[in-house]
């Protein structure tokens, strides 16, 4: 019997399926033949009968000459698939469409675990999403030397360390000192368990992980772009626009029917700029009245209020919205009770309505942000000429406030745009993790050499042997794996022309005949170079641009780097004795005080210092790397990303004399309950590793397996 049941509101409601109908049902947490991707569990789609039950929940989704539904067949729920009173796939439900076959109607639907789910969930959304105030801090020598112990000057646990970077602002002088501009030199660092866990809140996910939650782990940094320049702190002040221009005849049919006014967009959410004429206390001359575009002549925090006084249209309630750059930052609807928080604007009638949107943005300097202003009333094709704002004479007022830019901010502004799932992504692929579903959005996350064991399940009574079908795996003639490359990177240009192989890169050949190459890379974290500061013995990550007059800083993609120090007291303690002072060359804040600075940490792609590394230590690049960028003699670590994460995942699976099994087994919801892809099965005397699980409901039907003959 086939139980579904779905979480709706704050319980679980039953619905109703045909009863012994066939689903078929796929498990998984890899797949030999795409090692790039980690894959999960899931349902193919299937129906479920229009009955008085489904219809209320999914509110008649086939009628057509329905409107104004709640349900939102974007938007997948918490369900629990039950054969014969037993849970065999907890997960979320997600409507695709409805049949409608002569006098019946179904709902087609799909199930997937918790382990889709979170690549689901987080879609597009991006760093920019993600709130972050364990970021927000001072630049200053003592939070900068107190981050490297993971905590700020009060002693404060925090999130982030700062290391020395080579990007052109740091330079040897020959008198024993190492000069460097503070706030370019030392760059900021954000610890990668901060962001993850971020991630898992941001969308309501949580994890067991021993891997995350290990040392090791809680050492890993990325850099958030070499460019960033605190620069010197400015006062707060504001610019205050007033007014519009003579009014514009956006539709030729659509008379403004007296007093200034401009229509809110020619379409459904078409963006409109709204002039002003009239700029007051713009002594940097930063905002451009006639395209509304504010350009920062500092790194900032730009906050925007708009207030506008707006003609009601005469037909339908709509919403207002203010964007920043193309991103819209806030909105009004009429239909909410008040418009300013003042009284309930008429909705029905045409009469001036006062409301306010307010938004902000972090900018680096010479930075712009566009504002914009749209309606979802298309004006000419309703026939509301009255959408407009600006009805009166100064019925639209900008105000533009200009204050220093908080660290959370700039970061957000900098690494703003890269997707979270492409984060998670990555670190799935740098240490070859191994998600499953714990149910009730909880995730186990372990390495692919942690999460295997070798526990024996024995299938040999459930299999049927008078079918067996053997494939053999279709090995590439290589496997590159690499990390996001960084085409305008100097020091990565430099490396790749002289070793012919990219920094950090591991490149695996197979004696097949195969010409196809496999390429595993990842998206957003590219390979931190490690150098030696010219004419000193000082190593440290090395990130810059070739322009006319030398290096410069640029924006570049983060690269994870390990922080050997351990948190163990405060401040100021001995990093790393060096035989140089380091003396700013740039006042900021305090930091023309300290002239005497003789220690810094190291964070690099080595699990030690560099003159502590012996060859078990540890690499955090899939490859080895040709060292003579680092003066001195070092031992370089064997154990890298791909030795350590990978190989035994590649030997295991990728060798001439691996084979798929095919075969049917008879499997009952207890065997599926019990799936773990991490124990070893056996059939007769032989050893598999299981690849994937196709399973029926229908108990007449055989389940069909793949295993991996290991």
């Amino acid at each position: 019997m086939i139980e579904l049941k779905v979480f709706e509101g704050r319980s679980w409601t039953n619905l109703d399926t045909y009863g012994n109908e066939n689903i078929a049902l796929t498990f998984q947490v890899d797949d030999v033949r795409n090692i790039a991707n980690k894959n999960a569990s899931y349902s193919k789609d299937f129906n479920l009968p229009a009955t008085k039950r489904n219809n209320k929940f999914f509110e008649h989704f086939y009628n057509l000459d329905r409107y104004n539904l709640d349900f939102n067949p974007y938007k997948s729920f918490r369900c629990e698939l039950y054969i014969d009173g037993i849970n065999v796939l907890e997960g979320y439900i997600k409507l695709l469409g409805t049949l409608e076959k002569q006098t019946e109607i179904s709902y087609r639907v799909v199930i997937f675990n918790d382990v889709a789910n979170l690549i689901d969930s987080l879609g597009d959304r991006t760093i920019a999403e993600l709130d972050l105030p364990e970021l927000n801090h001072n630049f200053t020598y003592q939070n900068v030397v107190s981050s490297w112990f993971g905590i700020d000057m009060l002693g404060n646990t925090v999130p982030y360390s700062y290391t020395l970077v080579g990007n052109g602002s740091i330079y040897y002088d020959d008198e024993n000192i190492v000069n460097y501009i503070p706030h370019r030199s030392w760059m900021l660092n954000i610890k990668l368990k901060y962001i993850i866990d971020k991630i898992f809140d941001f969308v309501g996910f949580s994890y067991t992980s021993n891997w995350f939650d290990s040392d090791e782990f809680s050492r890993f940094y990325f850099d958030t772009t070499s460019i960033k320049d605190y620069g010197e702190e400015i006062e707060d002040y504001s610019i205050q626009c007033n007014g519009i221009q003579a009014p514009l005849n956006l539709l030729a049919t659509n008379a403004l029917n007296g007093g200034q006014g401009v229509f809110l967009g020619n379409g459904f959410f078409e963006t409109t700029v709204i002039p002003v004429d009239s700029v007051n206390n713009d002594t940097l001359g930063e905002f451009d009245a006639n395209t509304s575009t504010f350009t920062a002549q500092n790194n900032c925090t730009l906050s925007v209020l708009a207030d506008i006084t707006h003609k009601n249209g005469d037909l339908f309630p709509h919403t207002i919205s203010m964007f920043i750059n193309g991103e819209e930052v806030d909105m009004q609807d009429t239909n909410s009770a008040a418009f300013n928080d003042f009284y309930n604007p008429p909705l029905l009638e045409a009469s001036d309505t006062d409301l306010v949107l307010i938004g902000s943005i972090a900018l680096l300097q010479g930075q712009t942000a566009q504002i914009t202003f749209a309606s979802d009333i298309d004006p000419e094709n309703l026939g509301g000429n009255n959408y407009k704002a600006g009805i009166l004479d100064f019925g639209f007022k900008l105000t533009l406030q200009v204050t220093n830019a908080s660290n959370m901010e700039l970061v957000r502004t900098q690494l703003g745009d890269i997707k979270l799932a492409d984060v998670i992504k990555d670190v799935f692929t740098m240490f070859n993790l191994i998600a499953t579903d714990n149910g009730n959005k909880n995730i186990s996350i372990e390495p692919y050499i942690s999460y295997i064991s070798n526990r024996v399940v024995d299938w040999t009574d459930k299999v049927d042997i008078n079918e067996i079908e053997l494939e053999t795996i279709e090995i590439p003639r290589s496997i590159t794996f690499r990390h996001a490359q960084e085409k305008d990177d100097y020091y990565h240009n430099l490396y790749l022309e002289d070793n012919n192989i990219e920094y950090g890169t591991h490149r695996l050949f197979f004696d097949v005949e195969n010409e196809e190459d496999e390429v595993i890379e990842l998206k957003v974290f590219a390979a931190p170079f490690i150098k030696t500061l010219n004419q000193t013995d000082m190593v440290i990550h090395h990130i810059g641009k070739l322009e006319d007059d030398g290096i410069e800083p640029y924006k570049n993609k983060p690269r994870i780097v390990y922080r050997v120090t351990d948190i163990l007291a405060n401040p100021p303690i001995t990093i790393l004795d060096t035989q140089y002072f380091l003396q700013p060359i740039e006042t900021y804040d305090s930091w023309q005080d300290v002239i005497n600075l003789s220690n810094y940490p190291q964070m690099t792609h080595f699990g030690d210092y560099i003159d502590n590394l012996v060859s078990n230590d540890n690499s955090y690049l899939f490859g080895s790397i040709n060292p003579n960028a680092i003066e001195g003699n070092f031992t370089q670590p064997v154990r890298t990303l791909f030795h350590r994460f990978w190989r035994k995942y590649i030997e295991e699976k990728y060798n001439v004399d691996t084979r798929i099994l095919k075969m049917k087994a008879r499997l009952s919801a207890t065997d599926i309950l019990s799936l773990d892809f991490s124990k070893r099965y056996k059939i007769a005397d032989q050893y598999y590793r299981l690849n994937k699980v196709e399973h029926n409901t229908d108990k007449n039907k055989l389940s069909s397996i793949e295993l991996i003959r290991i």
